[in-house]
């Protein structure tokens, strides 16, 4: 235990230290439900390390210790192990004989994959965050299916105090807004003071009765359309759920479509908002943010693993097998039309911490094989023979653990399961694939006679 807690505690130092930066880096995210996961994931990932550095190995002492048979707890370990050595076996000896050939299949898939990541789009949608059987997202969908939809976009129109709206002018001014919000592609019906106004100019109701109604009239349809007293009224377009991606679009349409009445009326103030369109825009911009924190958590990481080993090229080496997950599962992403959502980006950053110490396990017992006088191709058999069962185990708990989430209704909930399994997945193959295949090619040169390499 004492030559255990030796030889992998530093790893291990190192290892929760990067978990808990890219963890982190959830606190720059100025959405306080990400920001305080952030903070509580990482305070977690602190006290899991002083568990595993100090009771782990007192608990493995006192109740190994009390193990009579050697034969028993080997017939114990190679059970839970036996399989996990073997394919790392194998892993490594098809890594070894063939290392650039490793190489460059990852770095083909790696720019493949990277090209995919940097085409996906945020998507949102904010009744993903509703069980798909709930009352509420039945009733949703029955409503975008029989009726004008469930989302509503919002033309507020707001005159000067001198100005009067029980004008032709002004009744004008609104036909000109709705004709626009109905020729929009997504917008099933609109209601307005035009609409109303030709329903009762069909029932033969003129303009001046109609405003003489209208003030008469306090019912919640008319104080939802217009306020005489304000100077003000409203434009409503209907339309089904639809993702931030395919609304946000069809706003800047409307954008520009409102730039010319703008231009002819400065008194009027033309505002387009709705719960949608606000969350739509809200939405990509904390994808954004949540992106831009898990470049920074990638890059500090990578930085201190290069400042700890006090060597560049193991900074280096940390740069493929940890980014070819994330732009693997990314493309996944691209391809099966799911997009960047929250939880996605969310998973990227935790599945990144996690993963990274995956290598710093592989660089720091490398770095022990090579410090007793392996050569290359021995350290990395070694390595890969001894810490690649481990990870191996220790990804498949990792794995079961987030399975849970897929037995999920939430929509969101399940597609954080499903990135996090496919990184943790991908990372450990990585490690395994391409990070030795990296340091046969880099460093796969006679030792000197006499010498090693600390």
């Amino acid at each position: 235990m004492s030559r255990s807690v030796r030889e992998i505690g530093p790893a291990c130092v190192l290892a929760s230290l990067t978990t808990a930066i890219a963890l982190f880096s959830l606190t720059l995210v100025p959405l306080k439900i990400v920001a305080g996961f952030g903070l509580t994931a990482a305070i977690g990932t602190a006290i899991a390390y002083l568990v595993t550095i100090t009771v782990v190995p007192s608990l493995a002492y006192v109740l190994l210790s009390r193990v009579q048979s050697k034969k028993t707890l080997g017939r114990k370990v190679d059970f839970a192990f036996g399989a996990a050595s073997r394919c790392c076996h194998r892993l490594g000896h098809f890594t070894l004989a063939r290392p650039r050939t490793v190489l460059a299949c990852g770095l083909s898939l790696a720019l493949i994959a990277g090209m995919l990541y940097v085409s996906i789009s945020p998507r949102y949608q904010y009744r993903e965050y509703l069980p798909e059987r709930s009352p509420a997202h039945l009733t949703m969908n029955a409503i975008d299916d029989r009726l004008a939809g469930t989302e509503t976009l919002l033309v507020h129109l707001q005159w000067p105090r001198s100005a009067r709206i029980d004008t032709p002018e002004s009744a004008e001014l609104v036909r000109k807004v709705d004709a626009l919000v109905a020729a929009l592609p997504l917008v099933r019906s609109v209601t307005s003071l035009y609409s109303i106004q030709s329903w009762a100019s069909a029932g033969q109701l003129t303009q001046d009765k109609f405003f003489d109604l209208l003030q008469q009239a306090k019912t919640p349809l008319v104080e939802r359309i217009l306020s005489i007293d304000h100077n003000s009224t409203l434009v409503t377009g209907y339309f089904p759920g639809t993702d931030a991606a395919d609304l946000l679009p069809v706003v800047q349409q409307l954008e520009r479509a409102l730039g010319p009445l703008r231009a002819a009326n400065p008194d009027v103030v033309f505002t387009v908002t709705s719960l949608s369109v606000l969350s739509a825009k809200a939405s990509y911009e904390m994808i954004e943010q949540l992106n831009r924190s898990l470049l920074l958590a990638i890059a500090l990481n990578i930085m201190l693993v290069g400042l700890v080993f006090r060597s560049v090229r193991a900074g280096l080496y940390c740069i493929l097998p940890n980014l070819l997950p994330i732009v693997v599962v990314g493309g996944f992403l691209y391809l099966s039309g799911l997009g960047l959502q929250f939880t996605s980006v969310v998973a990227f950053t935790i599945g990144f911490g996690i993963a990274v110490d995956n290598t710093i396990h592989i660089l720091n017992y490398y770095g022990l094989m090579r410090s007793h006088g392996r050569d290359v191709t021995t350290a990395l058999e070694e390595t890969i023979t001894t810490i690649g069962p481990v990870l191996a185990v220790g990804t498949i708990v990792l794995i079961s653990g987030f399975a849970a989430t897929l037995l999920s209704q939430l929509p969101n909930l399940r597609l954080f399961g499903e990135v996090a399994i496919l990184l943790l997945g991908t990372a450990l193959l990585a490690n395994l694939l391409i990070l030795p295949a990296t340091i046969a090619i880099l460093e796969g040169r006679p030792l000197k006679k006499g010498g090693s390499r600390q």
